[in-house]
């Protein structure tokens, strides 16, 4: 159904945006901070960007297609 097919995409889309955070992070404690501040800082900028984005994944952007799918929407006009 459409319905499980938005959570599966969502559910990919989350465990990709992880795996990405978890190779910036393993390249990050590569780097040293004293000798490449301004590398290891862009990096730490990136990840929490990333970071707040998966927290945020999926809160509101696909409310307006959950509530079509569940009919919610039409509910004032009946």
């Amino acid at each position: 159904s459409q319905l499980s097919k938005m959570v599966q995409k969502d559910a990919e889309q989350e465990s990709e945006m992880r795996a990405e955070i978890h190779e910036m992070k393993k390249e990050q404690s590569t780097i040293s901070m004293m000798d490449e501040f301004a590398r290891h800082a862009r990096l730490e900028r990136k990840i929490n960007k990333m970071t707040d984005k998966l927290k945020t994944h999926g809160c509101s952007d696909d409310l307006p297609d959950l509530e079509v799918l569940l009919g919610s929407g039409d509910r004032g006009s009946q």
